[in-house]
């Protein structure tokens, strides 16, 4: 069962962008999914329906973006989101909650828990294909940023004295992925080499969730 955090980052939803008869992306939050999403009616593109993801042969594209950058807007976007929605929380507190709990929100969480996310519905054996956000000018030329505002320099600086140490734990799953860019791998064998060539790495991000997507015991 999920724990509510776990529900936020692990939600029982996965969006694939079906943008050719045999061509599908995998949106992820921070790296382009505004552009790709704003594209959809006007390139006749469509949602695969979530049941039939798993249905899916050919491999699904994942555009990935440098894990600290990324960390780095995703935080303020998720700052301006509360801010939108009314949140009385002043930046202190948030970025109090951020440091000390990671990932509460899925506009920073690795992108490697995007990638256990999309696991859930698909097969072990789906493969999926990492391409650079230089790339996603291929599909879109636009660059929507969804009504937010750039990081100032203030707030880059106060995320920047952050525990990196411990975040860089995490952060290095995604840079396993940009690892791969440009290769075609199933999610079972990517979890797999996680698993063989950083067993530490694994055991300490993974063992106490196991129980949380039953992704990793499919492998």
């Amino acid at each position: 069962m999920f724990l509510e955090v776990d529900s936020i980052i692990f939600p029982d939803c996965c969006e694939v962008i079906q943008v050719a008869s045999q061509q599908f992306v995998y949106p992820i939050f921070k790296c382009g999914r505004s552009s790709l999403t704003w594209n959809m009616e006007s390139r006749g593109w469509t949602f695969v329906p979530e049941q039939d993801i798993n249905k899916l042969v050919t491999p699904i594209k994942i555009f990935l973006r440098d894990p600290r950058d990324r960390f780095l807007s995703g935080v303020n976007t998720y700052m301006q989101h509360l801010a939108r929605e009314g949140n009385e929380l002043d930046q202190h507190t948030v970025l109090y909650f951020v440091n000390r709990y990671l990932f509460l929100n899925r506009h920073y969480a690795p992108q490697f828990f995007w990638l256990l996310n999309l696991a859930r519905f698909a097969r072990p054996d789906t493969l999926v294909t990492f391409s650079p956000m230089t790339e996603i000018n291929q599909l879109t030329d636009a660059n929507d940023h969804a009504g937010i505002a750039p990081l100032t320099d203030v707030l880059r600086e106060k995320i920047n004295s952050f525990n990196w140490s411990k975040l860089e734990l995490y952060l290095y799953l995604d840079q396993i992925l940009i690892d791969h860019i440009d290769k075609t791998i199933s999610i079972q064998d990517l979890i797999k080499h996680v698993q063989t060539n950083h067993s530490e790495l694994y055991k300490l991000v993974f063992q106490p969730t196991l129980n949380i997507t039953n992704v990793l015991s499919k492998t």
